[in-house]
């Protein structure tokens, strides 16, 4: 039995087809071969969202929103919240103000005119604009139109200590001691201990109260080909190691999500 510390979770999906991120960084992959395997994981997800009644928040990749408008408007009728996850999935770093402000105002663009209705919050691929810089990006956030980001851990956000905030911030749950911190949101996280005392540790009172998960399609259901993310050399080695990185434990996330449904409330964030 858990103990109920927790009043509210928010969740955000990171919502992307993984192999056609890797063929846009270079990787020589079979982009076609693949394409069911997102589709299925998709379905997979949304339904079983329905089924634990839990309603979230969608951070849509823009360009593959732009392959894929009619899952976008799927995701959007299943009265899930839409999100922008940037356009090119690229690390902030590697952008410039000028860039990062164009990718953003293109993802919100595009998946506004394919849902119809406003665009509010954002999520920054690899979670790429965290601490660094972080109000000054939100400013550019709040120029890109974006009402709220999703994009920095608790433990993160307490220490920049800001006083006026250009747009409001759903910081990303993490575990926090006196001795360390780290994200516990979501993702290979996850993945490392039994799903029971993850479980324990996100309802515990060594998480924060209403902070926000984090987590992708490709985490859910049957085992993931390594070949449909992999660089373009790789050898044998490197693949193998690819399969335990993406397969190792993953139906713990399933496992730790159900929990959380049945002992906690799961929203999606709202600005």
């Amino acid at each position: 039995m858990y103990k109920k510390n927790k009043t509210i979770f928010t969740l955000g999906i990171d919502w992307e087809d993984g192999g056609l991120i890797s063929l846009d960084n270079g990787s020589s992959i079979d982009y076609k071969r693949f394409v069911s395997h997102f589709l299925f994981e998709h379905k997979y997800l949304l339904n079983l969202l329905s089924e634990i009644n839990v309603r979230c928040t969608f951070f849509v990749h823009g360009r593959t929103a732009s392959l894929y408008p009619k899952l976008v408007k799927d995701i959007f009728n299943h009265g899930h919240e839409i999100g922008s996850h940037g356009f090119k999935h690229i690390h902030r770093n590697k952008l410039s103000e000028r860039e990062f402000l164009t990718d953003s105002v293109d993802s919100k663009k595009i998946l506004e005119d394919i849902i119809q209705a406003p665009v509010f919050g954002y999520r920054s691929p690899y979670l790429s604009i965290s601490s660094s810089n972080y109000l000054y990006n939100l400013d550019i956030l709040k120029s890109a139109g974006f009402l709220y980001d999703s994009s920095i851990t608790v433990h993160e956000f307490n220490k920049l200590n800001f006083t006026n905030i250009p747009i409001k911030v759903f910081p990303l749950c993490s575990f926090n001691t006196k001795i360390f911190s780290f994200n516990l949101a979501g993702g290979s996280t996850w993945r490392v201990l039994p799903s029971f005392l993850t479980t324990w540790f996100l309802l515990s009172n060594f998480t924060s109260s209403n902070s926000s998960l984090y987590l992708h399609p490709y985490e859910f259901g049957r085992s993931i080909n390594p070949s449909r993310f992999k660089p373009s050399k790789c050898n044998f080695l490197k693949v193998c190691f690819l399969y335990m990185r993406w397969n190792f434990n993953r139906n713990a996330i399933e496992k730790i999500l159900r929990n959380l449904a049945k002992n906690s409330t799961i929203a999606a964030i709202m600005p």
